[in-house]
């Protein structure tokens, strides 16, 4: 049977000899790569998963330990990586001579004066001979060793790119085939990311790309500071404490990349800028959260306890979505929270102003009011104008005329309900003339000054005054009452400027009066 390995320029596989007692009827190798060690100290609470390294000839991971649990017993298994058969996950250097694959946990202990446990393993090509007591002599061979040559202890050696056919055979002509591939080697190494910034108990994946296209490599991973972030084989990097570490991945032939990992302080606490917020149907509103210290780095997963009312985005942004309460939590990578009740208004069913039809002159402004049904009803209202050269209208329903013309201003819910208003602006005038421009008056007396405007269908707001109130007062209709003796000009002015002048004259009042 044939099994394919693709391994690097200077990977070396092993295959130990067997002290066996039989004719051989098969032979079988396979090839076992390690993923991670599963590591059962007896002193843990739990069982810890560590990645393991490859430097080209073996797989290795150093487990730190303190001084404590010197002489303590400790068990590991190894997680298969990428063999196609399960060799029940026992590591090679507790397989006996004869490959019985027991289930049995590799044992061993903490030696003294030691800071680390390191556990070491071979990657191998494994044989299988049936039955399991046969005994002979083996032979290997390559089909190419301009490719990868094997000696008479099965040690197999990249020499260059290609494919080789090794070949085991047994003293009785059993054959048994591993397919050796070594890639070309890469000329560069770049990773996808060169800084990166992250929370403590944050991660991201870091993805390496070869140089040629074409090129083979095995990738080794590190970290400069594991106390800041670890990274495992495949490339994905975990933040354990605040600093900075340098992760570097580097290929069989020694081109390296590097990306620099920066680990936020741990935020103490966690605040919005809104804890209580109301919305209409439709309406969204954005929270912002603010950190203690202020140096502290932190993702936040944000939530909405019903989403049926309100829904959250990642970066805080609230959608309403239905009447209701809910509320709104942020929570940062080391658990701080913070909250937000929001409070979601019925929709309205209909909605109407206090004007429907209103006539205005350039400059002049009014305001409209809304009114929804029912009176518990929540909403936020759109103004707007047909015609904004006519009438404008601001986002309280503040309407101004800015030119000549009619325009229809309307106000929407969020849920669709809208009423309307017909804005009338008069043509702006040209002239104004009053029908009196001299009156003399006695103190008390009064008089009516009426205004005539040029073209006929001009429309205008007029704003009356008097130079001296202490003389002559006037109103808002042009009525002029004389308040002392002197002169004073009363003047009527239009929205657009215009003015025309009466001059008032109040006499002196008389002390008596003879017949």
């Amino acid at each position: 049977m044939k099994k394919c390995l693709s391994i690097l320029l200077s990977a070396i596989m092993v295959i130990s000899m067997a002290a066996l007692s039989a004719v051989p009827i098969s032979a079988e190798v396979t090839y076992f790569a390690v993923g991670s060690v599963i590591f059962d100290p007896e002193w843990a609470s739990d069982v810890p998963e560590y990645q393991m390294q490859f430097d080209g000839d073996a797989y290795s991971v150093a487990i730190p330990v303190e001084e404590d649990k010197w002489g303590k017993s400790f068990e590991y298994k190894v997680n298969d990586g990428t063999c196609e058969e399960n060799y029940n996950d026992v590591p090679f250097a507790e397989r006996s001579d004869d490959n019985d694959a027991s289930n049995a946990n590799a044992v061993g202990y903490v030696e003294q004066y030691t800071k680390e446990v390191v556990i070491t393993l071979d990657p191998k090509l494994l044989y299988t001979v049936t039955p399991s007591d046969a005994y002979t002599h083996f032979t290997w061979s390559s089909s190419d060793t301009a490719v990868a040559t094997v000696n008479s202890a099965g040690k197999i050696t990249a020499k260059g790119s290609g494919t080789a056919i090794v070949t085991v055979k047994t003293s009785n002509g059993k054959t048994a085939e591993c397919e050796v591939i070594v890639g070309t080697a890469p000329e560069s190494v770049e990773l996808d990311k060169t800084e990166v910034t992250l929370a403590v108990g944050q991660s991201c994946k870091l993805t390496a790309t070869l140089t040629p296209a074409d090129a083979y490599t095995y990738c080794a991973w590190s970290s400069s500071d594991t106390a800041v972030a670890t990274v495992t084989s495949a490339g994905k990097v975990a933040a354990k404490g605040s600093g900075r570490a340098l992760i570097t991945v580097k290929t069989s032939n020694g081109k390296e990349a590097k990306c620099t990992v920066s680990v936020g302080a741990a935020p103490e606490s966690i605040e919005l800028d809104k804890t209580d917020v109301t919305l209409a149907v439709g309406q969204s509103c954005k929270l912002t959260s603010t950190l203690t210290p202020d140096d502290a780095y932190t993702y936040c997963a944000w939530s909405s306890s019903d989403t049926a009312v309100a829904a959250v985005t990642s970066s805080g942004k609230v959608a309403a979505r239905g009447s209701g309460t809910a509320i709104i939590t942020v929570k940062t990578s080391n658990g701080k929270t913070a909250k937000c009740t929001v409070t979601v208004g019925a929709a309205p069913e209909s909605i109407e102003l206090d004007k429907t039809d209103v006539t205005l002159a350039v400059g002049q402004s009014c305001q409209l009011t809304s009114k929804l049904t029912p009176d518990d009803a929540y909403t936020y209202c759109t103004w707007s104008s047909s015609d904004t050269a006519v009438a404008a209208v601001t986002s309280s329903g503040k309407i101004a005329a800015r030119g000549s013309g009619t325009a229809i201003i309307t106000v929407k819910t969020s849920n669709g309900k809208t009423a309307e208003c017909k804005v009338t602006v008069g043509t702006a005038p040209e002239s104004i003339e009053l029908d009196k421009t001299e009156v003399t008056l006695a103190v008390g007396q009064s008089c009516k000054l009426t205004s005539t405007l040029t073209p006929d269908d001009a429309y205008t707001v007029c704003v009356w005054s008097s130079s001296d109130t202490a003389v002559a007062t006037v109103t808002s209709s042009g009525k002029v009452a004389a308040r002392g003796s002197g002169t004073a000009i009363i003047t009527v002015k239009t929205s657009n400027g215009k003015t025309a002048e009466c001059k008032v004259t109040v006499g002196t009042a008389p002390e008596s009066i003879e017949l």
